[in-house]
């Protein structure tokens, strides 16, 4: 039949979302329901029959759609708990507890435990309400703290989950024990090394507590602890990236290691971070009904002069008024932008008006915020006034007053209609005319320090339709740049001031600073450009940053010193600052400058013929400046040959005078100082010498003792003194020799052409292997009788002599013992501080005195974020994001005669991905012992260059000593970079091939996963070294799961079958009575009477109404009528109150009726 036939129809907004059946009527999906789509959907349904005429009838259907957006958020995190080890099983002892956002079955949350399985056999979850039971007794167990691995999920048709971790302390009765499984504590991140942070302290049950020790368990290389539980700052926190540090502390008996007990410190580094602001706080805007789903109608900006994760903002809407305006907007955490999530005219209860509160969160510890208000007003699409622009931007300078005109804003109407402007009363700096639409100031904005103003003008047709624009008024408060007390700056300074020292300081003032300000905080200074001899501080101060003794630096230095206020809109402002290097202020002073004295030609050598006064005023600055040095000069060598000074300034006579005759000797003393750049003074001397005669005398040498000095590497055979032999005719009966003293480097001849014992050197001296100072002892025979001229003279004389240093070798550097090649190996960790040591260079020269007077530098093409100190090299810079992570260059290395000498350097950073762990068992005091044959060996498998980073203190199961070692491995071929550990797969297979021990070392390779337990390498592959063996394992898996599902439908179906047979019980008891019908006369009468009489059956309980919930302490001990007296039987409670032998009421009231 036509008319029977129905056919339906779909029509809608949402008709394209969804699809229905013409012939059943069944609605289902036509395309995917993404977040971007609307959460709810109005549908017509049209029903029409095939009649004539056609007749048809429609009704509508409202979809809302569940989206599950959010996964559940953990609440009250972390998690710690300490329970003793006497706890009952199936007693809670700890809740759990998430939050889900969203509705409807999205926010139903499941708890569970997820691992790991030593965790699961001791403990387990409700379900429903995170509650935490005792699963099994937890007396005598092995460990003394368990980590419960927490899975959170709602039911969503595709669940989100998240995780948390809830760590159980086990308090043992015989064991030492903390009061408290977890301690939070905070420090300053400007704490000085060393400073304290936090005592931690056990309880001992058997000993006082004074007799346990603690120690770190994990590797927390930013915090140390002492065996007392002292926990202090082991390197710098500033410009880290790290805000919450965890320690696992473990105490210990000392004559019992095993029995130990462990606890949690967690501390957390407070950043002087300042919190975001908004630019503004309260904003109005208004929207059409209609805007599209995504419509990004307003950007919240909030700024934060912080960096890294304490200047990252989050964003979010904390609240909703009225509450029905989540389903419609949405603010994006990263960027700000404000949008439309479905459209406001399919809302069912039309608001034309929301109120948002925004809030912006920075990241840093302890977190900041900032909230503003965004009041959105929703207007109906009409012919309502339109701006030309959508946006207007303004500047004006601070210094505008009230009625100054900012700029003007336009709209037009297309109904012709007035256009009247407003806007916000809340906007107190700033006012329109509501009819021309300028702008103008309305407040002191000089005195507000705010840059940047937004708000929303209003063009309104008179009614409550209205458009806005966006106006942003940029106000210049810095007008002014800093200004130097002084446009030049003088300062001396001398050549060998210690290093850091500050020399002068400059100041700059800024109009635009409040009164009272300090400008540390307002003003940057640096110098440009850069010196490498000169630093300045913010406040000013200039610091020497290196050694001013030196010709590399001139005595007159111009340094430009810039000041930089730090404004959205920075100005700047200079001066020059001119450093006067005193190099060497004054010269040595000799007095008297002119002496003239006389003596006798038998004046004994050694005495002191005359004494000048030596003085210099550079003395007082004590350093080489103040240093005098006097000499004879070489031009004088007639008066050299005879006479010699002190630095004292003690002339003496050196040789006997062997003069003919009276004669006078004129020469100068030379004063020098010790400068690089030395200045000098004399003095002129005149000895009048008298010849003395006397009747005879004996042959022998002129002076008892000669001073030599000779340089390194002499020639051979060369004559080095002549020691005139006087009393003595010229024959060849004079004989000279070394009594002792010599070393058979030595000979001595007699000359009879000059009469005199000529010293020769027999063998080359290098004083680097040689001793440096020879005492020889001469002695001179003859056969001659006859006495001559009367000399004074002596039999025996003393040559001292001394061998001086020649700069005659080039620097070395000292080859790398613990590798072959010659390359210096440093490694920084990418999450180190700056001026964090890497690594030391040394350096040796053959030249005794040069070796003590090295300087090392860089030499590199590039810049580099590392410099030398002495010979270590530090980082100048933490690694960014982006920044090389291999640096290859050159180390230089000069002595005092500038000769210099280089040597490859390579620095890798390195990362987690790199790291790998050996295990070796000897304790880590003694591991210095077999480094290197352990990284030889290491280095030989794998034909790589293995580095090792650090070795730490770590316990076997027998809780011995052994120690930890981190290692990295480098590539043969420059420039040595590091190697990924998890993306090479050739390395991995030679830590494969090489099993858990490696040669004689016996020691255990894993892969370094830091804070957590290691993994052996061996597992990465194991499958494709054995691929049989991953069969018979997968076949294993598949048996066992078909098992599983035999038992599963064997115990379904059990319970499937009670189930029908309990049913079939219940069917035959409730079946109902049958009636006979009552004659026809009665039944208007007994219906009425029943409804009037009759009152109406106790409705049945359902089953979920019965308490079944047994309490222990509401329990009664009964006794089974015939049955062992001594078993216990739970009573339902609703007859607890009641006798035994009393029948219990039902539900049912029996009564009767009177017809």
């Amino acid at each position: 039949d036509p008319e029977n036939k129905i056919y339906y129809s779909l029509q809608g907004t949402g008709s394209s979302f969804f699809i229905i059946n013409p012939l059943t009527g069944v609605i289902s999906i036509a395309r995917p329901l993404s977040e971007d789509t609307s959460f709810r959907y109005t549908l017509t349904i049209t029903a029409k029959d095939q009649g004539d005429p056609q007749r048809m009838s429609t009704a509508t259907l409202t979809v809302t759609v569940l989206r599950n957006n959010n996964a559940p958020i953990f609440t009250r995190l972390p998690y710690y708990k300490t329970v003793s080890d006497t706890t009952p099983v199936l007693v809670s002892i700890f809740q759990v507890t998430a939050t889900d956002s969203d509705t409807g079955k999205n926010a139903e949350i499941r708890y569970k435990i997820t691992g790991p399985i030593e965790s699961q056999k001791l403990f387990e979850m409700n379900a429903t309400t995170g509650t935490i039971y005792v699963r099994s007794s937890l007396t005598g167990v092995s460990q003394d703290r368990y980590t419960i691995n927490v899975e959170a999920s709602d039911s969503g048709s595709k669940p989100q989950t998240s995780t948390a971790k809830v760590v159980i302390s086990i308090l043992h009765s015989n064991k030492p024990y903390f009061d408290r499984s977890m301690y939070e504590v905070s420090v300053d991140e400007t704490a000085q090394v060393n400073a304290y942070v936090f005592q931690v302290s056990a309880n001992d049950p058997r000993q006082s507590a004074g007799q346990l020790q603690y120690e770190m368990i994990n590797n927390v290389k930013l915090f140390a602890m002492s065996s007392g539980g002292l926990i202090t700052v082991a390197k710098p926190l500033v410009g880290l990236n790290i805000n919450i540090v965890e320690i696992e502390v473990k105490a210990f008996r000392k004559n019992d290691t095993s029995s130990s007990a462990t606890t949690t410190v967690i501390v957390k580094i407070i950043r002087r971070n300042t919190p975001p602001r908004f630019n503004s706080t309260n904003v109005e805007i208004s929207i059409a009904d209609d805007t599209t789903i995504g419509h990004v109608f307003y950007k919240a900006v909030a700024t934060d002069p912080d960096t890294g994760e304490n200047g990252r903002i989050t964003y979010k809407i904390i609240t909703y008024n009225p509450p029905s305006g989540k389903s419609y907007f949405y603010v994006n955490p990263e960027t700000g932008n404000v949008t439309v999530t479905a459209l406001l005219s399919q809302n069912p209860n039309p608001t034309r008006r929301y109120i948002l509160d925004i809030q912006a969160e920075d990241n840093g510890y302890p977190r900041n915020k900032a909230t503003m208000r965004i009041t959105v007003n929703v207007v109906s699409r009409s012919n309502i006034p339109v701006f030309q622009q959508s946006e207007y931007k303004f500047n004006i300078t601070s210094k505008a007053v009230k009625n100054d005109v900012v700029g003007t804003v336009s709209a037009t109407d297309r109904d012709g209609d007035q256009v009247i402007y407003s806007i916000p009363q809340s906007d107190f700096y700033f006012a329109i005319n509501n009819i021309t639409g300028v702008i103008t100031v309305n407040g002191d904005i000089a005195s507000n320090p705010t840059s940047f103003y937004e708000f929303n003008v209003k063009a309104s047709d008179g009614s409550y339709r209205y458009s806005e624009a966006r106006v942003i008024i940029t106000v210049k408060h810095n007008l002014y740049p800093p200004v130097f007390s002084k446009k030049l700056y003088e300062v001396y300074v001398k050549e060998y001031i210690p290093i850091d020292t500050a020399i002068i300081q400059v100041t700059a003032t800024d109009k635009d600073l409040q009164a009272g300000s300090s400008t540390a905080n307002a003003l940057n200074y640096y110098i440009s450009p850069f010196s490498n001899y000169f630093s300045i501080s913010n406040f000013g101060n200039i610091y020497v940053r290196a050694s001013l003794a030196t010709n590399l630096i001139g005595n007159q230095v111009n340094l430009t010193v810039i000041a930089t206020d730090q404004s959205l809109q920075p100005m700047s402002g200079s001066t020059l600052v001119i450093v006067n290097i005193e190099r060497n202020s004054y010269p040595p002073v000799l007095q008297p400058s002119s002496i003239s004295v006389s003596i006798l030609s038998t004046f004994t050598p050694t005495r002191t013929i005359l004494k000048l006064n030596v003085s210099d005023q550079d003395r007082s600055l004590n350093n080489p400046n103040g240093e005098v040095i006097l000499s004879i000069p070489d031009k004088y060598a007639d008066a050299r040959k005879y006479f010699a000074i002190t630095n004292q300034g003690d002339l003496y006579l050196e040789t006997p005078l062997s003069i003919t005759d009276s004669r006078m000797f004129n020469f100068k003393v030379i004063a020098k100082d010790g400068g690089w750049n030395p200045k000098t003074a004399e003095a002129s001397i005149t000895i009048n010498v008298t010849k003395v005669i006397q009747s005879g005398g004996k042959m022998g040498f002129v002076q008892p003792v000669y001073y030599v000095t000779i340089p390194e590497n002499t020639k051979e055979n060369a004559i080095i003194l002549a020691m005139k032999v006087e009393n003595t005719e010229k024959t060849n009966s004079m004989i000279c020799k070394i009594q002792t003293g010599d070393e058979g480097l030595f000979s001595v001849k007699y000359n009879i052409s000059t009469a005199s014992c000529d010293l020769s050197l027999l063998n080359g001296i290098d004083y680097e292997t040689k001793d440096s100072t020879y005492n020889l002892e001469i002695v001179l025979s003859t056969s001659q009788t006859r006495k001559l001229l009367a000399f004074q003279t002596y039999p025996t004389a003393l040559v001292i002599v001394r061998v001086t240093d020649v700069n005659e070798h080039s620097p070395e550097f000292v080859a790398n013992r613990f590798y072959q090649s010659s390359t210096y190996f440093g490694l920084l960790p990418s999450t180190a501080g700056v001026n964090t040591f890497v690594m030391s260079v040394n350096a040796t020269d053959k030249d005794l005195y040069d070796k003590y007077y090295l300087t090392y530098s860089i030499v590199s093409s590039k810049t580099i974020p590392f410099y030398m100190l002495g010979r270590n090299i530090l980082n100048s810079d933490v690694y960014k994001q982006n920044d090389a992570t291999n640096y290859y260059f050159d180390v230089k290395v000069i002595d005092r005669g500038q000769k210099p000498a280089t040597n490859k350097a390579v620095i890798n950073i390195v990362f987690d991905d790199n790291r790998m762990s050996l295990k070796y068992e000897v304790k880590p005091s003694e591991f210095g012992k077999v480094k290197q044959n352990v990284r030889q060996i290491l280095s030989e498998k794998i034909s790589n260059i293995v580095l090792f980073e650090d070795v730490q203190i770590a316990y076997d199961e027998n809780g011995n000593a052994i120690s930890d070692i981190t290692f990295v491995i480098a590539q043969q071929t420059v420039p040595h970079r590091l190697i990924n550990i998890p993306s090479n797969d050739k390395i991995r297979e030679e830590f494969n091939k090489l099993g858990d021990t490696i040669g004689d070392i016996g020691s255990v390779i894993t892969t370094y996963q830091p804070q957590r337990a290691a993994m052996k390498t061996k597992s990465f592959v194991w499958w494709m070294d054995d691929p049989w063996a991953a069969l018979v394992a997968l076949a294993a898996i598949i048996i066992l799961l078909c098992l599983i599902g035999i038992i599963v439908v064997l115990f379904t179906w059990s319970r499937y079958t009670k189930y029908l047979n309990q049913y079939r019980i219940h069917h035959l008891a409730n079946e109902p009575t049958d009636f006979v019908e009552p004659p026809n006369f009665l039944k208007d009468f007994e219906t009425q009477s029943l409804n009037m009489y009759v009152p109406p059956d106790e409705a049945e309980r359902d089953l979920g109404e019965i308490n079944m919930t047994f309490e222990g302490d509401t329990l009664r001990r009964v006794e089974h009528q015939g049955a062992d007296p001594g078993v216990a039987s739970a009573v339902n409670p609703l007859f607890n109150n009641q006798p035994q032998d009393t029948q219990q009421k039902t539900g049912f009231t029996e009564t009767t009726t009177i017809l």
